[in-house]
């Protein structure tokens, strides 16, 4: 499920991927991306899809503290932050400051997931 400040940009193609933790069950290239929102109050109204795509990558995520981020076991620079950041659907002008806010409010820092990406 999306949030609805994250749906429009899945569904307009601009937000191809996500950052999730890791399931029970490990995602893997060629599953199923599908995608969906809560058409009203979360767990009590239908759900809304937005897209269905194959998910063409997948990657390991570490955010260890608010300024240091592992990608696949490789620490990002500013740059590269940034632009996971804009392309995990944050488009304020700050990208890295609301994407540290998002990860440290919805999930204790440290962190460890997965990048998924879809066509």
């Amino acid at each position: 499920m999306f949030e609805p400040r994250f749906a429009p940009f899945v569904s307009t193609g601009r937000k191809k991927c996500t950052i999730r933790k890791k399931g029970k069950r490990e995602t893997r290239i060629g599953d199923l991306m599908d995608a969906r929102q809560w058409a009203g109050k979360p767990y009590r109204s239908k759900t809304i899809k937005l897209i269905e795509s194959p998910i063409n990558k997948v990657q390991s995520i570490r955010i260890d503290t608010l300024d240091t981020v592992f990608v696949d076991g490789v620490i990002l620079g500013h740059s590269e932050l940034a632009k996971i950041a804009k392309a995990d659907g944050f488009k304020d002008i700050n990208y890295i400051e609301d994407f540290f806010e998002f990860f440290s409010s919805k999930y204790s820092i440290p962190f460890k997931g997965q990048i998924i990406h879809w066509d």
